[in-house]
């Protein structure tokens, strides 16, 4: 249980690396919560600090929540594929995500976690958060609208975890239900530009 909550801790350090603010700091010494959608994400910095960028902070945003999920193997006694292993690594999982979003080195005033949210699909589900990754980037590309993008991809895990083996498993299938809500409500006012179509689109 110590090993636990100590691994919980460094989920939520590794989280709090806020990459979209940080490169603002770097790059262009400015406070990207100050500009755009005054959100410090992936989307927000590919606006203010420039398309590659933004693209490095989702992938670091992405790679944070996978790093803390395979803190799971440092805990002795734990049976692979079994509940405790996977409520263990979304518990790292999701502490990472926590750390985004309320991030203890930049005042914790982070990102909405959908990059985060994706490392954990990948670290717990690999081939099925490839999928979900991949309707991610098609709707982009198609629609080239972000929250859109995200809100169908969070849609899309949980049906991919329920048609599959994977709904064997309550803890899974539970954690992509709740998953899809948490991002649904953080981009609640995303989806009401989108009713009015006035959401911005990325490029």
């Amino acid at each position: 249980m110590c090993l636990i909550v100590f691994f919980s801790i460094i989920s939520y350090l590794i989280g709090s690396f806020s990459s979209a603010f940080w490169f603002g700091k770097w790059f262009k010494n400015i406070d990207i919560r100050q500009f755009g959608s005054k959100n410090a994400g992936a989307t927000n910095a590919c606006r203010i600090v420039g398309f590659k960028i933004g693209i490095l902070a989702f992938t670091l945003d992405a790679m944070k929540s996978f790093i803390a999920v395979q803190l799971i193997y440092f805990v002795p006694n734990i049976i692979i594929d079994s509940e405790a292993y996977f409520q263990i690594k979304i518990l790292f999982g999701i502490c990472a995500v926590v750390g985004h979003i309320f991030p203890i080195y930049s005042s914790f005033k982070g990102g909405k976690g959908v990059a985060s949210m994706f490392g954990i699909f990948f670290g717990l589900t690999p081939f099925m958060g490839l999928i979900a990754f991949a309707v991610f980037i098609i709707l982009i590309f198609l629609t080239r609208i972000i929250s859109l993008s995200s809100i169908c991809s969070a849609i899309v895990y949980p049906i991919l975890i329920y048609t599959s083996s994977y709904s064997q498993s309550i803890t899974l299938t539970v954690f992509s239900v709740l998953s899809c809500f948490l991002i649904i409500v953080t981009h609640r006012k995303n989806i009401e530009r989108l009713i009015k179509k006035e959401e911005k689109k990325l490029f």
